[in-house]
């Protein structure tokens, strides 16, 4: 969306994200040997991690204890 609004983009910003992507999917069970693991459970692993992050904002712990 920052194309839409701004008119370029940045090509570095989604880098270091990999953790965020990989944790929902390792906490739903995926396994990281095999890759074994459903969608349900990658979704309900983003939920929980979504929802961990949301209530620490929240809360106004430092968000750098998520990261």
């Amino acid at each position: 969306m920052p194309v839409a609004s701004v008119g370029s983009a940045d090509a570095l910003r989604g880098q270091n994200k990999e953790f965020e992507a990989i944790s929902p999917a390792v906490a739903g069970g995926t396994l990281l040997t095999g890759g074994y693991g459903s969608a349900l459970g990658s979704a309900f692993g983003a939920f929980i991690l979504g929802t961990t992050q949301l209530g620490i904002n929240f809360v106004g712990i430092n968000s750098d204890w998520y990261q």
